[in-house]
């Protein structure tokens, strides 16, 4: 099981991470398309609702076609608010997921590189489970802690919460992700 952390501590993590992305690169679409290429996804997601947690600035959703785009990020930034403020079928609740008290349900939800910036993890998980049947997942694994990231994960955290999960080999996708991640797709009930 993952501790969560204090609010004091994650408000730390969050202002330690938005230093992180301070413009839209190239950077963003290429990684989008690497973790569809890994889990086996399309960008046109056939009129489907989709939500994305821990989306940061340049969400992956909004590089796909969607009926319904619901965006969890609680940092205000600019190029999120221009991305999703007053488009048509993008929702933003410019707060933390797990804080959120009713979450639409949605046909998918996303997890990518966001559980290690989260306050309590499992919380997450449990929620994500609640709110889509269907998560797909991409997350840094065996990757130490630092301000900005208060959690780090084992490839047993996601076959415990998914049930299976793959590893990605940090390094293996030029300009992609240097550290080992967990990859996979759940399916519930």
């Amino acid at each position: 099981m993952i501790e969560p952390v204090t609010k004091e501590r994650w408000e730390r993590a969050q202002i330690a991470e938005a230093q992180y992305h301070t413009e839209q690169t190239e950077d963003h679409l290429r990684s989008t398309r690497t973790i569809f290429a890994y889990l086996g996804m399309d960008v046109n997601q056939k009129g489907k609702s989709i939500a994305e947690v821990g989306c940061g600035p340049y969400p992956s959703v909004l590089y796909c076609s969607y009926s319904l785009a619901v965006l969890y990020e609680p940092l205000g930034y600019d190029a999120l608010r221009v991305a999703a403020v007053d488009k048509e079928g993008v929702v933003w609740f410019q707060q933390a997921f797990e804080d959120v008290i009713r979450p639409p349900h949605v046909d998918e939800l996303w997890l990518f590189n966001c559980l290690q910036h989260v306050r309590d993890p499992e919380k997450v998980v449990e929620k994500a489970k609640e709110t889509s049947r269907v998560i797909r997942f991409f997350e840094p694994i065996d990757f130490g802690t630092s301000e900005p990231h208060p959690h780090t994960f084992s490839i047993d955290d996601f076959t415990r919460w998914f049930g299976q999960a793959n590893r990605y080999k940090g390094g293996t996708a030029e300009g992609f992700h240097t550290a080992d991640c967990a990859y996979g797709s759940w399916y519930g009930k």
